[in-house]
């Protein structure tokens, strides 16, 4: 599953900066509303999230993170990308502040969906090159062409056919 057809330059956050991780997930939260027929209020989306956090941080590393979680109250996935250029502390594997947060909201029974979009996030996501650029965008629209650009380059994700092994 690609991220361009979720991205428009009203979910995407160009400048988070000084903010706790709480907020900067809070802000993030609010934006995803009204994406994927999302009836869930951004309240019980960021204790879905939070509650994930708990569990283990989802700063990747490499100045990356994809917090997600499933919400109930959504129709279909949502997304809302945030952009710090000069990083949040984030609980991240490698220590490291994160420069770009890719936030995943899923509704129950879409694991497929969700999983899939987890993944390619992260495939995305681990190139720095990508992520330094990222991190330095001014505006959605440039965001927005970055990543057109980073899935152009990217083989395409296997798809299922429902009957046995992903082909």
């Amino acid at each position: 599953m690609r991220l361009l057809p979720l991205l428009s330059e009203t979910n995407i956050y160009v400048g988070l900066s000084g903010e706790s991780k709480e907020n900067v997930l809070a802000r993030l939260c609010a934006i995803t509303r009204g994406q994927g027929g999302c009836g869930c209020d951004a309240k019980a989306l960021l204790a879905s999230i939070l509650e994930r956090e708990k569990v283990k941080s989802t700063g990747v590393g490499g100045g990356a993170a994809i917090p997600h979680a499933r919400c109930a109250a959504i129709a279909g996935v949502a997304v809302a990308l945030g952009i710090a250029r000069n990083g949040i502390e984030f609980a991240a594997s490698d220590g490291k502040p994160v420069k770009i947060i890719l936030l995943v909201a899923s509704p129950e029974g879409k694991e497929t969906e969700y999983l899939r979009l987890i993944s390619h996030a992260a495939a995305l996501l681990k190139d720095p090159g990508f992520v330094e650029k990222l991190a330095g965008v001014t505006s959605s629209a440039e965001a927005i062409s970055l990543v057109e650009d980073r899935e152009s380059k990217m083989p395409p994700h296997p798809v299922s056919t429902g009957a046995g092994p992903l082909k």
